[in-house]
C-alpha cells in the first residue's frame, strides 16, 4: 500500500453510520461474509460443553462433540424456529427443543421428532440444525455465517502472523472477559481502534510501555486488508504491555521454557472490517472483537488470556493483568459515544484524516466499500 504523507482522505458519509437500511445491508454483505473470532477451545473443554453467542443478529451454538471436535449451528429448531438453547453455556448429552421436544445430537443431526418417525413422515437427514462454518486454529474458534464456503482462516493466520505460534495459543486459558455496551455505530468503534492519533493525549496507561512512534511507523508500513499481522511495539527494554513493562503472568508457549524471555517481543493478527484483533505478548494475550447490534449500538468484547497452567494469585494478579486495557477501553468508550453523538448533527460531514496517523482507516473504508458493492451473496442462512 502506497501512502502519500501529504495527502488526505475521509471516512464514510454520515448516512453510513446512521441509516438502518445501510446497517441491514451490512449484516449480509459484511458481517455475514467474513470470519469472526467467537471463543477459545478452553471455553468448551469437555464433550457436551456448549456456549451460545450472538453475532450479526444470529444466535449461534458452539459445541464440543463426543469425539472432541468443535461444531457451530444456528440456534434455531428446524421444526418451528424456537431457540433451541435457552442458556448461554452448559453441558448436555444432546440438544432438545423445549417446545416440541425435537432432539439433535451434538453434531447437529436430528435424532428424534415425537410422532414423526424417521423415514415415514420425514427424513431426519434432511432436518439437522443449520450449520455455521467453523474453524479452529491453535485453540481459537472462528465462525463465518456465509452460505458460500470461505477460504481457510487458519491459512490467513499462517500467512500474516506465523509468529503467533511461538505463544502457543492452544495452551492459553481465559483469565478474564469484559463486555462493553456502547451507544455508537460499530464503524465508529472500528475506526477508533485502527488509529493511534488520539493515543498520546488520551491513553497514558497504554502509552506507558507501548512505543508510540513505533506504532505510527507500523501503521504506515503494514498493509491493512481484510487480514493483517502486527505486534504492539514496546519501548526498549520493556518485557510486556503493563504499566511498568514488567511481566504480569507466567510466560506463554515457547517462552515458558526460557530462562529469560526476550524483551520487546510481540505478535498479532487482525480481521477487518468487523474487527477481531489478537495481541500476544510473552506472558499474556488479548483478543478483542466487535459485535454490531443495531445501527446505534455495538458490543466491544475484551478477553485476557494467560498460560493454561498459570494460577491466579500466584502467577498473575487480575488487577495488574487487566490494568492497561481496562483504562484504555473506558477511555475509548467515551470517545466513540461522543463521536457518534456528533455525527447526528445535520451539519456533520467527514473531515480530512491524517495520512501519517490514520491510514488504516482509509484501508478499512476501502475494503468495506468493496464488500458493500459486491454482488448480492444471497441469503447467508441456508434454506431447507
Amino acid at each position: 500500500m502506497t501512502i502519500s504523507l501529504h495527502g488526505s482522505f475521509t471516512s464514510l458519509s454520515r448516512d453510513a453510520y446512521l441509516s438502518e437500511t445501510v446497517f441491514e445491508r451490512e449484516t449480509e454483505m459484511v458481517m455475514g461474509e467474513q470470519w469472526h473470532y467467537i471463543a477459545h477451545t478452553s471455553d468448551i473443554p469437555n464433550p457436551g460443553d456448549f456456549l451460545v453467542e450472538t453475532y450479526a443478529g444470529e444466535s449461534v451454538i458452539v459445541a464440543r462433540d463426543r469425539d472432541g471436535g468443535v461444531g457451530a449451528f444456528f440456534n434455531t429448531c428446524r421444526h418451528r424456529g424456537f431457540a433451541l438453547c435457552q442458556s448461554r453455556a452448559g453441558n448436555v448429552r444432546k440438544f432438545t427443543c423445549p417446545y416440541h421436544q425435537w432432539t439433535y445430537g451434538l453434531d447437529g443431526r436430528l435424532i428424534a421428532a415425537p410422532d414423526m418417525p424417521n423415514g415415514s413422515v420425514i427424513n431426519y437427514d434432511d432436518w439437522g440444525l443449520h450449520r455455521v462454518q467453523v474453524e479452529v486454529w491453535e485453540g481459537m474458534i472462528f465462525i463465518c455465517l456465509s452460505k458460500a464456503p470461505k477460504p481457510s482462516i487458519g491459512e490467513a493466520i499462517e500467512t500474516y502472523a506465523p509468529q503467533l505460534r511461538m505463544a502457543e495459543p492452544s495452551k492459553w486459558k481465559k483469565a478474564a472477559e469484559k463486555r462493553y455496551p456502547i451507544a455508537a455505530n460499530w464503524k465508529v468503534l472500528l475506526e477508533n481502534f485502527l488509529e493511534c492519533y488520539h493515543c498520546k493525549a488520551t491513553h497514558p496507561e497504554l502509552c506507558a510501555a507501548m512505543d508510540l512512534d513505533g506504532m505510527y511507523g507500523d501503521i504506515l508500513e503494514r498493509p491493512i486488508g481484510q487480514y493483517s499481522g502486527g505486534m504492539v511495539p514496546l519501548k526498549p527494554g520493556m518485557m510486556t504491555q503493563s504499566m511498568d513493562g514488567k511481566l504480569v503472568s507466567k510466560p506463554l508457549g515457547q517462552f515458558a521454557n526460557m530462562g529469560a524471555p526476550p524483551a520487546n517481543w510481540g505478535a498479532g493478527f487482525q480481521i477487518t472490517p468487523v474487527l477481531t484483533r489478537i495481541i500476544a505478548h510473552v506472558d499474556h494475550a488479548l483478543i478483542f472483537s466487535i459485535r454490531p447490534i443495531d445501527v446505534g449500538d455495538v458490543e466491544w468484547v475484551a478477553r485476557w488470556f494467560v498460560h493454561a497452567d498459570a494460577v491466579e494469585g500466584v502467577d498473575y494478579n487480575l488487577d495488574r493483568l487487566m490494568e492497561v486495557w481496562l483504562a484504555t477501553n473506558d477511555q475509548d468508550l467515551s470517545l466513540c459515544v461522543g463521536t457518534f453523538q456528533g455525527m447526528h448533527s445535520r451539519r456533520y460531514v467527514p473531515g480530512p484524516l491524517s495520512a501519517l496517523r490514520e491510514p488504516a482507516i482509509n484501508s478499512a473504508v476501502q475494503l468495506y466499500r468493496s464488500m458493500m458493492a459486491a454482488p448480492e451473496p444471497g441469503a447467508f442462512i441456508e434454506q431447507a
